[in-house]
């Protein structure tokens, strides 16, 4: 390629949507996909045509890539300083990325020190040589006495009679026992609510000390994935990655000796703990599950109606009384998920077969929810094609259904719009949820 000024724009995705197509390609082209809580893409342009972008979503940047032809002329790096300038006209100073480990090196060159790495799969970079030992210094001050130390993690979306068990059957073994939170929000409950609900759910635990999530402690929502095409190894890397930073840094600032798991029918919990035994031989505390108790759930008035809670899992994870209250205020604020369970009622169609649309086909389904996506691009955008739609149907309360798309490279929101109409074309008028509709 001619040797042109490079010239860098910033993008707002939630303004120009229609930017992200060329981009997609981009990424398509080294072997990326898109993350879809990217909200700023810095573009590189040689003329008319896109040579490179780096994304940011938060104080996490992701999706770097660089045309072939120009990589080995450092415009990677000039990208990074880019986005970096970006992060901080937007107050985020301390900033990490996560990428292949084959790119370790070219990242290291760019200020970026690595903090866990998950075989070949995955490495976890920030951008200071201290910041983990910073916050290793933060949690010695509230390390306890003691000869076994126990650990939790948990979301608590909401915490549970089944969270406040796990947490008593684990503090009953232990000198002391640090609970934390994971932090980010993306949970049907926001953090502040999850961290009062958790503070009221253990207060009559006096060996419990109760910790606010920091970024070290990895949400799979926002474990950056656009590098693996492969959701068994987006699971495998967060989840050793997750057991590194513990297992390095946690434990030792802590002097925790145990850290304690709950599992659930169908959650996370089982599928992460799978890639435990390849780390375990490091490990210089254990992985420890309470013994199993018979446990009958309340009933609460929310619950009582529903096989299922947005983000919580199933009925028998029943709450605590304080924890009522927060699901009472947070179902009001959604518009009384109870009324809004949206039931498809005929069929209905919507779009059309042209380049860059989609046709979206709906049918009722009693009891079942099944999706068929055909695209043109399955293999490239497959995965973000599926999210857009879960994503889509969860906000609309959609639980049965035939959903049949036909994809011809449409962006996410032309899919959103076109699967929302047909939606709202199939579905019984009384049960739409209006606010969901974005």
């Amino acid at each position: 390629m001619q040797s042109q000024p490079i010239d860098f724009r910033h993008t707002v995705v939630a303004k120009h949507p229609e930017r992200l197509s060329q981009i997609r390609y981009l990424l398509a082209d080294s072997g990326l996909g898109l993350d879809n809580d990217i909200t700023l893409f810095v573009e590189a342009w040689s003329g008319a045509q896109l040579v490179g972008c780096a994304g940011l979503a938060a104080n996490v940047i992701k999706c770097v890539a660089v045309n072939e032809q120009l990589r080995g002329e450092n415009l990677s790096a000039r990208l990074l300083a880019e986005v970096e300038n970006a992060a901080l006209e937007r107050g985020h100073f301390h900033l990490f990325l996560c990428t292949r480990p084959c790119n370790k090196e070219r990242f290291g060159r760019s200020g970026f020190w690595p903090i866990a790495q998950s075989g070949n799969n995955a490495v976890l970079m920030e951008n200071t040589p201290q910041g983990i030992a910073r916050y290793c210094r933060s949690l010695r001050a509230k390390r306890r006495c003691g000869e076994k130390t126990g650990a939790i993690v948990m979301n608590a979306n909401p915490f549970t009679l089944g969270h406040r068990h796990l947490v008593e059957q684990a503090a009953a073994q232990c000198d002391a026992l640090h609970l934390f939170v994971v932090r980010e929000d993306a949970s049907f409950f926001p953090f502040s609510a999850r961290l009062e609900m958790v503070r009221a759910g253990v207060a009559h635990l006096p060996n419990v000390v109760v910790h606010e999530g920091s970024q070290y402690i990895i949400s799979r929502a926002t474990f950056p994935a656009y590098f693996l095409k492969e959701t068994g190894k987006v699971q495998q890397a967060w989840s050793e990655i997750d057991v590194l930073i513990f297992r390095d840094y946690i434990a030792p600032a802590l002097g925790i000796t145990h850290r304690f798991i709950g599992s659930s029918p169908g959650s996370t919990t089982r599928r992460c703990t799978t890639c435990w035994p390849r780390t375990s031989t490091w490990w210089r505390c254990r992985a420890s599950r309470p013994p199993a108790t018979p446990f009958r759930p309340r009933k609460c008035a929310v619950y009582s109606r529903h096989s299922s809670f947005p983000g919580s899992g199933r009925l028998s994870r029943t709450p605590p009384s304080r924890t009522s209250k927060h699901i009472i205020v947070r179902v009001r604020k959604s518009h009384n998920y109870q009324e809004f369970i949206m039931n498809i009622v005929r069929e209905a169609l919507a779009g059309t077969q042209e380049s860059s649309d989609l046709m979206v086909k709906i049918a009722p389904a009693h009891g079942e929810l099944e999706i068929v996506i055909h695209s043109e691009v399955i293999k490239q955008f497959g995965e973000q094609i599926r999210q857009v739609v879960n994503d889509t149907l969860r906000a609309m309360n959609v639980h049965q259904g035939l959903i049949i798309i036909e994809d011809k490279g449409a962006l996410d929101c032309v899919i959103r719009a076109r699967l929302q109409s047909a939606l709202l074309r199939a579905a019984d008028e009384q049960a739409i949820n209006w606010g969901a509709l974005k």
